[in-house]
């Protein structure tokens, strides 16, 4: 089997953001495109779909959860399996974007999924140390690790801060099947946001603050159960499907003016990029590419200036 090393992990993010920071006239997407247990390798690409940019390649398989950029682009955060063996534990580290200063965060117990908050002082992640997942938030440093969500048995994953900072988007499956929720960043005052008999996952703030973009597995107009995106007002109501192709499309991404949204589509058997205005209409194809293209991120200001 093949082994990963964190310190091949940094090298990768750091030339992935490197290549980002050399400037650019048009917003641009970050990608990752690979075939499990094969080489992978990140691409950016202009959101008009033009110069797709090989940034890095590697030889041998990883997995990582991100890279999440802070709000200010000095520093990135991300999920490892610590060791690189496949089996063992996912931890969360952070380091500046040049790659320097690399901290592991956590310790034991399965976390991942960071998502700063927008302040950057803080950052929320989803943790099996006790048994289920269940979200934390902590200090950008690691410090003052506080558990906010409490259901036995029940997971809690997928957390999303509101552009102010005061709440948090998340997926629970405290009422038998995953449902999108949101709550203050101290764990109070949840409220449910979808309730169907289908899964409802992957919540994105729109930049506003007035919308969550989502991921949901229900039936819509082909009456398959794909998996098409959809957008819902904060308070619940007026919930609108965007997509609906036989493919199934995911990992929805709002552009920094909330113009558009970035997502994944399977298409012949392989996720591609594509972009669409924030309505549905207009929907493109960026990608081309032979294995996944996943994780789509927006990239819209340059880093280390």
């Amino acid at each position: 089997m093949k082994k990963a090393s964190v310190t091949l992990l940094i090298l990768l993010l750091a030339g992935i953001l490197l290549a980002i920071s050399c400037g650019r006239a048009t917003s641009q997407i970050v990608f990752y495109s690979g075939g499990y247990m094969d080489d992978g390798k990140m691409y950016l690409i202009n959101a008009d779909g033009t110069n797709q940019t090989l940034n890095l390649s590697y030889d041998g398989y990883w997995t990582y959860w991100g890279p999440t950029l802070s709000p200010d682009d000095t520093k990135i955060a991300f999920g490892s399996m610590s060791s690189g063996e496949l089996d063992s534990p996912v931890d969360i580290y952070v380091m500046n974007a040049d790659g320097s200063n690399l901290i592991k965060l956590t310790d034991g117990g399965n976390n991942f999924s960071p998502a700063w908050s927008p302040d950057g002082a803080k950052i929320a992640f989803v943790s099996g140390r006790d048994d289920n997942f269940e979200i934390y938030i902590m200090n950008a440093d690691g410090s003052n690790q506080i558990r906010i969500t409490d259901i036995d048995g029940s997971n809690n994953l997928e957390p999303a801060w509101s552009p102010d900072g005061a709440q948090i988007a998340f997926v629970s499956e405290r009422d038998a099947n995953p449902e999108i929720y949101i709550m203050n960043v101290d764990g109070s005052n949840r409220m449910r946001l979808t309730d169907n008999d289908w899964y409802d996952f992957h919540p994105v703030w729109s930049p506003n603050g007035k919308k969550i973009a989502f991921v949901s597995q229900r039936g819509g107009p082909n009456k398959g159960g794909n998996r098409g995106i959809y957008v819902v007002n904060t308070d619940g109501s007026n919930e609108i499907r965007l997509t609906d192709t036989d493919g199934g499309d995911m990992e929805p991404a709002w552009s920094p003016d909330g113009s558009k949204i970035a997502f994944t589509r399977g298409d012949n058997g392989y996720a591609q990029i594509y972009v669409m205005n924030a309505n549905g209409s207009n929907q493109k194809r960026l990608t081309n590419n032979k294995f996944d293209a996943r994780n789509p991120q927006w990239v819209s200001k340059s880093i280390g200036r």
